[in-house]
């Protein structure tokens, strides 16, 4: 699965999650593109 369709996955269940904790989801992010 790439990234794109990932994001699409997880914002279905997780939207309000990600405006609430925006900050906390770009870090997590970063991780996950540096380690590719």
């Amino acid at each position: 699965i790439n990234r794109r369709e990932w994001l699409t996955q997880i914002q279905t269940h997780f939207s309000h999650e990600i405006k609430l904790s925006e900050s906390d989801y770009f870090i997590a992010f970063d991780y996950e593109d540096a380690s590719e």
